[in-house]
């Protein structure tokens, strides 16, 4: 659940990856069965800067309504998302796509018997780290991640840094 990575690069994400398939072969599962979300380690730091700096600190000034102001506009959203830049194809090799339009990414159901399921849902917590800012207790999920579809027979587990 986070942290995959110390600074958000290709070739941290590189070595996480040969250890978690070495891990997965030699626990007998398959690499696509393991679950992942990004942590405050997996924000590329360098690409915050000017537009993704000031955006960062106005949100953390002025709260959650201002982060759906931002992930409501298409151009926004990229720069927010643009610091997941490394960590975006490594978590799509195990199929964990990381959602780009500010919502829970809760694509994986394991069937369990008829009518009875487990679906996983990922939260991303490290959307709106900063560069230098203390952040312990400050950070947002955003109304579209916070709403869970139920489903009849299904049960949630969720995933958060």
């Amino acid at each position: 659940t986070g942290d995959i990575a110390y600074a958000g690069k290709d070739h941290e994400y590189r070595a996480a990856g040969t250890w978690l398939d070495e891990l997965s072969q030699n626990v007998g599962c398959e690499p696509s069965t393991i679950q992942m979300v990004p942590g405050n380690h997996d924000v590329d730091r360098d690409k915050i800067a000017g537009a993704a700096e000031w955006m960062l600190n106005t949100i953390h000034d002025e709260g959650e309504e201002r982060l759906e102001g931002f992930l409501g506009n298409a151009t926004d959203r990229d720069v927010l998302y643009s610091r997941f830049e490394a960590y975006r194809p490594f978590a799509e090799a195990y199929q964990c796509p990381l959602d780009c339009t500010g919502n829970n990414s809760a694509d994986r159901r394991v069937e369990l018997a008829e009518g009875r399921a487990i679906r996983f849902v990922r939260l991303n917590s490290a959307l709106i780290c900063t560069k230098n800012r203390k952040e312990y207790g400050q950070l947002l999920l955003g109304q579209r991640q916070r709403i869970l579809e139920e489903r009849p027979g299904e049960e949630l587990v969720v995933l958060m840094h």
